[in-house]
């Protein structure tokens, strides 16, 4: 069965595999951001969980061209080059996108996720961010479209003036 381009992946048919990673306690931000989702203060999170577990598992799907990366729907990269799974630090560029180094060449978070959750984009399809924040990678936040859209988006979100 032949997959359509710039859809999502056909149950079964993902080439990648899901992956439970393990955070390390140094991994601040991943903590943070899970004591936020229970509406706790970090302080009282790290005090109630420091029992249960010494580290986090963190739901991401391997990488199709490179399986020794992995991203989770909220963009964080990771990679497994090192023989354990470490989070990569993110560089913000002129126009306010997150990327990262994979394999010696920068790469645009966004178009990763992309590529991880949805499979290619269809030709001449570009990553568009939906609320018009280039540094939201969250899955939800983005979609592959034309470049009309993304015009069109940048517009809507006063990135851009109207011609």
């Amino acid at each position: 069965m032949a997959r359509r381009r710039g859809r999502p992946w056909p149950e079964g048919e993902r080439k990648t595999d899901l992956v439970k990673l393990r955070a390390r306690p140094s991994d601040r931000a991943t903590w943070e951001q899970v004591a936020e989702e229970e509406g706790r203060s970090l302080s009282s999170w790290i005090e109630s969980t420091a029992n249960e577990a010494a580290t986090l598992e963190i739901e991401a799907i391997r990488l199709p061209e490179d399986p020794e990366y992995a991203v989770t729907e909220d963009g964080q990269v990771f990679s497994f080059k090192t023989g354990r799974w470490q989070r990569l630090a993110q560089s913000e560029d002129d126009g306010g996108y997150l990327r990262v180094q994979l394999g010696g060449r920068q790469r645009g978070v966004h178009v990763i996720v992309l590529l991880a959750f949805r499979g290619p984009p269809e030709e001449g399809q570009v990553c568009r961010h939906l609320d018009g924040n280039p540094a939201n990678n969250h899955l939800e936040n983005l979609a592959w479209g034309t470049r009309s859209e993304n015009a069109h988006d940048a517009i809507k979100h006063r990135k851009m003036r109207q011609a």
